[in-house]
């Protein structure tokens, strides 16, 4: 379990594609509107 997802998140978001996230299902969709959004 991700006790802190603000702070995965920030970690993991300057990755970019480069990080393959399968579970949880919510942060997942979190990052990839992020991914999203950062992309536009």
């Amino acid at each position: 379990k991700i006790r802190e997802e603000v702070w995965f998140m920030e970690t993991i978001l300057p990755f970019g594609k480069n990080v393959i996230l399968k579970s949880p299902e919510h942060l997942v969709k979190r990052i990839v509107g992020e991914m999203e959004s950062i992309l536009r």
